[in-house]
């Protein structure tokens, strides 16, 4: 957009005067009519085909400004909305880790996932990587570093990335990993002698029987619910999941349509073992977003599950996707989401009952086990757990 708003001041000078017949001006194609005098006068710079894709862009900014959230709408390719569709069956592309900045430091591996160009070149837990792609880490701000990583994640090309990093024992070790495909598990659980961590990547196909693979495993210890950074997913698994915890017939989401219809009330089934009546905690973020936000409330409304971390990112929207031609589809936020109850997070997002900050403290000596999860530590004394 940045280009385009160059553009737009090159064609300020009094001089140049485009006329438009006043009779006719309803019904002026304005796209068509910019585009042509910026065709006309700088033929060098400007391709129709990219003309009419930053004039697409510029309208779901627009209605992103009208609804306040950043994102909701946009203009994707068909490999794009493919791509989206394969990640809530697990799909992923790139190097296979989750990793906590650590400032002044780097960033420490927290998990290696298998199958993944990471694990293959021998990545592990407890890592702390010191360099991406020959610039060094050490010293700089969290913020710098987690630009750094933004700014490779986002390119478009599929050259390697270099990874300077020191293991565990002090030993340093550089590695090229080239992103690749790889699986990730819709629910990761994690069983500790006063705890369970469920952890959902997505609420697709996969996270109900995850879930309830872990309840059955409980015995009478808290369940941790882990949805920081859940955007992606359905309606059909996100009910499927809130009716392991939710009694039979008691609503947990409401989707109404963009002419105010209620579109989808959705009234979930406990299954014949019945809801989960044990402690339960849900963890979320800033980047808790869409249906994660829908499952948190629904917890938090129709399960009594305290809501802990920071407030969420207020994306009370589920996106249709409607092709356009020459291989793009645009993605509108258009059906609004709603509590079970019928309350609203738009833009506010989710209050959390007990606020904790991820705090990360510059480490002194060797990474040993990665950095502290907060978050999860203040949920487990929120629970009560040792």
């Amino acid at each position: 957009m940045a280009a385009c708003r160059r553009l737009c001041w090159v064609l300020l000078p009094l001089a140049v005067v485009v006329a438009v017949p006043t009779a006719a001006a309803a019904e002026v194609d304005l796209v068509h009519a910019a585009a042509t005098v910026i065709q006309a006068r700088l033929p060098d710079q400007a391709d129709p085909y990219a003309l009419d894709q930053a004039a697409i862009r510029g309208m779901m900014r627009w209605l992103d400004l009208q609804t306040g959230v950043p994102g909701n709408n946009d203009l994707l390719t068909e490999d794009q909305l493919l791509a989206r569709r394969a990640r809530l069956s697990g799909e992923r592309v790139g190097l296979g880790i989750e990793f906590a900045v650590a400032p002044g430091r780097g960033l420490v591996i927290s998990t290696v996932f298998e199958g993944s160009p990471a694990a293959a070149a021998g990545v592990a837990s407890g890592d702390l990587v010191v360099a991406l792609n020959d610039q060094p880490l050490t010293g700089l701000s969290g913020a710098v570093i987690q630009s750094l990583v933004d700014t490779l994640g986002a390119r478009s090309d599929a050259a390697p990335i270099v990874l300077d990093l020191r293991d565990a024992a002090g030993k340093l070790h550089r590695r090229a990993l080239q992103p690749a495909a790889f699986l990730v598990p819709a629910a990761r659980v994690t069983s500790d002698d006063d705890h369970v961590l469920v952890r959902l990547d997505v609420i697709g196909p996969g996270a109900v029987d995850g879930v309830s693979q872990a309840l059955l495993g409980t015995g009478k210890r808290p369940v941790v619910m882990d949805l920081r950074d859940v955007s992606v997913g359905t309606v059909a698994d996100l009910a499927a999941v809130a009716g392991l915890f939710v009694e039979e017939g008691q609503p947990v989401l409401r989707a109404v349509d963009p002419a105010g219809r209620v579109d989808t009330s959705q009234a979930v089934s406990a299954g014949s073992a019945g809801a989960y009546h044990g402690p339960l905690v849900v963890l979320v973020n800033g980047g808790t977003s869409g249906l994660g936000e829908a499952l948190a409330a629904a917890l938090h409304e129709q399960a009594g599950a305290p809501l802990v971390g920071t407030p969420t990112a207020g994306v009370a929207s589920f996106p249709s996707f409607h092709p356009i031609g020459d291989g793009l589809v645009l993605q509108l936020g258009d059906t609004a989401l709603l509590t079970g109850a019928g309350a609203t997070w738009s833009r506010s997002g989710l209050a959390v009952d007990l606020v904790v900050q991820p705090v990360q403290i510059p480490l002194l000596g060797p990474v040993r086990g990665g950095l502290p999860d907060m978050q999860l530590e203040a949920a487990l004394r929120y629970l009560g757990t040792p």
